[in-house]
């Protein structure tokens, strides 16, 4: 019997036992129970991240089981391997068709084996073959990231569970309160400012300039895990980081241009505020988004014109045209926001038609601020909808909640050349407003280019630079093949007038040990390309193209991505007599119910799979 674990109801029990159980005829059922410990190591702003993740076989069957979990969008996963008992068995990179027959084949087989697949870049699925009864198996992942950096602070996150996607046959998971640890160490080689968590409370600990923290023992929210920290001394306008060989290697740099000073002839804007309203979205996140409103329509300036729209199953607007931001019309705008309320599902492509598709004011910059949770399957068709209906706008996404998708909003934000930002339950709507509202009336620098001189680079990522809004960072990585001193220049716009940063790239031939910027290079070449695969204006030709760049890469660097996964298979037979198992869901568009209606559909389908194996047993 195959198991779709902790992904059968969304509900957040602080009680529950890390098991899942049902119960059908007085008789009690408990599926695998899953555990997960994460030892996270940030230096300065690359995270090297290894989970392990332990499923246990509690029932008299052998059993296969799926386990649904999140990763940060940008995590290059690069190693996999599994321990059952004394046996360690290594994973190795394949193309994704390829590794999942050897793994079915080595189900059938009666072998143990474990599959590792990406569905979306911040959705993995882990499948587990032939756990023997009363047995374990640790699965242990490796992935390394860059941490963000805004406002000279660093924010390293982990994703706790996968939300609810509306028009996905996925349902969420949800982690048990005390079956996840999580351990971090912080060693930027300097002294740190100041380093804490608003998600999750934790216990820290300071040895010299390493600091070490912990999740308390108590029940922790399922809320994504967002840890800011801040160093000490002086933050440079471009940090340079180097992974080189024998002169050959790779050259990180962020960049965070320095605050420019307002500009008081700023154009007229007219500003489109997009609000989600499904069901996923009431409660808390409902009430922080109307006061941001509230906040960000009081924050208009004169000359300035908006429109309110909301989407759920339907979308509806506050006027048929663009108003004027007058005070009697904010006043109409906070009304029109405060009476609404979050159900229905998520039909995201209808409110943005709504917000993109009417034509722009005459001699306004057109803004647009997407309030959302991200809770939909269809990921890929919204990123092209925003790609083909922007147009010259600038959309920033405003994610609201503990465990958003971080992947569609970041994309969205990179997409409509705008910024993402996450506003946690515990945050401060109001200040969260205000600064978002000061970031909109800043200068940004735009036609963002470095021009590299002499440096000889290959390669670089982002192809694309985007614009930098008051407060953001830009990280451009690239190959470079000689060592030497090198002038660079960041060349941009603010407001219509050129701007300049120089700065001095030093590359060494050498660097002491190895780092993570070569694979988190490639995974972010890949990100370049799965930008342009889900772009409007990619053909068929053009995805076909893509899609082999992105599996050479994988394969190349031994990363998971849409089509490479890994695959370990242990050479010996654990099970004699393999009985076919049930059907495994698939992750797929379509429509889906929102999540209050998951529980119930994952316990019908879970009484039909014992419903069989009780009548095939009795057949027999």
């Amino acid at each position: 019997m195959f198991l779709s674990l902790i992904s059968l109801t969304h509900a957040k029990s602080v009680e529950a036992h890390p098991a899942l159980e049902v119960q059908i005829g007085g008789e009690v059922v408990e599926l695998t129970r899953l555990s997960t410990e994460v030892h996270a190591n940030l230096d300065g702003d690359v995270a090297n991240v290894l989970m392990v993740q332990t499923f246990e076989n509690p029932s008299t069957e052998s059993l296969d089981a799926r386990y649904v979990f999140p990763l940060p969008s940008d995590a290059a996963v690069h190693a996999m391997r599994f321990t059952a008992g004394e046996m360690v068995v290594e994973a190795r990179i394949a193309d994704s068709e390829e590794a999942r027959v050897e793994f079915i084949e080595a189900d059938e087989a009666g072998k143990q084996a474990t599959l590792l697949e990406q569905h979306r870049p911040n959705v993995f699925t882990q499948a587990i073959a032939n756990l023997p009864p009363g047995e374990t198996i640790s699965v242990t992942l490796e992935y390394a990231h860059t941490v963000e950096r805004t406002d000279g602070v660093y924010s390293w996150h982990l994703p706790i569970e996968v939300g609810p996607r509306y028009g996905s046959q996925i349902a969420p998971s949800n982690i048990e309160p005390d079956a996840i640890s999580v351990e971090v160490q912080l060693d930027a080689g300097m002294a740190v400012a100041s380093v804490g968590s608003l998600s999750h409370s934790l216990t820290s600990h300071a040895a010299g300039d390493v600091w070490t923290l912990k999740l308390d023992d108590e029940p922790i929210p399922n809320d994504d895990l967002v840890l800011d920290y801040r160093l000490a001394g002086a933050t440079p306008a471009v940090g340079v980081r180097t992974d080189m060989t024998d002169g050959h290697g790779v050259i990180s740099l962020l960049v965070e241009p320095p605050r420019v000073a307002a500009d008081e002839t700023l154009s007229s804007r007219e500003l489109v505020f997009l609000l989600d309203t499904s069901c996923s979205m009431s409660g808390d996140p409902m009430k922080a988004s109307k006061r941001f409103m509230t906040e960000a329509l009081r924050g208009m300036r004169e000359g300035d014109v908006f429109r309110i729209h909301r989407f759920g199953t339907e979308t509806s607007s506050l006027a048929d045209a663009a108003l004027p931001a007058t005070p009697e019309n904010i006043a109409r705008g906070i009304e029109y926001v405060d009476e609404l309320s979050g159900n229905g599902g998520t039909n995201m492509d209808l409110g943005i038609r709504a917000a993109l598709e009417p034509a722009p004011v005459d001699d306004t910059l057109r803004t647009v601020v997407f309030l959302t949770d991200g809770y939909i399957g269809n990921d890929f068709d919204i990123l092209e909808l925003v790609d083909e209906k922007r147009g010259e706008a600038r959309i920033h996404a405003l994610g609201v909640g503990g465990n958003v998708n971080r992947y569609l909003l970041e994309e969205i934000g990179r997409a409509g050349r705008g910024t993402t930002r996450i506003v946690l339950p515990t945050e401060d709507p109001v200040a969260a407003a205000e600064a978002l509202v000061e970031r909109l009336s800043s200068p940004y620098l735009t036609d963002l280019r470095i021009d590299w001189g002499t440096a000889p680079v290959q390669d670089v990522t982002p192809r694309v630079l985007p614009d930098l809004y008051l407060g953001d960072s830009l990280r451009v990585m690239a190959r470079i093949d000689r060592p030497g001193d090198y002038d660079i220049t960041l060349l941009a716009e603010v407001a219509g007038r050129p701007a300049a940063l120089p700065a001095t790239l030093h590359v060494p031939a050498d660097t002491e040990g190895r780092s993570a910027l070569p694979i988190i290079w490639a995974r972010s070449q890949v990100t370049d390309r799965m930008i342009d695969w889900a772009s409007a204006r990619a053909t068929a030709v053009d995805k076909a193209r893509l899609k082999d760049e992105i599996r050479t890469l994988g394969l190349e660097y031994g990363l998971v991505t849409q089509w490479t996964s890994f695959v370990a298979v242990a050479e010996r037979e654990v099970v004699a007599d393999v009985q076919r198992k049930a059907a495994t869901p698939t992750f797929s568009g379509g429509s889906a119910p929102e999540p209050a209606e998951w529980a119930v559909l994952g316990m019908l389908a879970l009484m039909s799979m014992l419903v069989f194996r009780r009548k095939e047993a009795l057949s027999r």
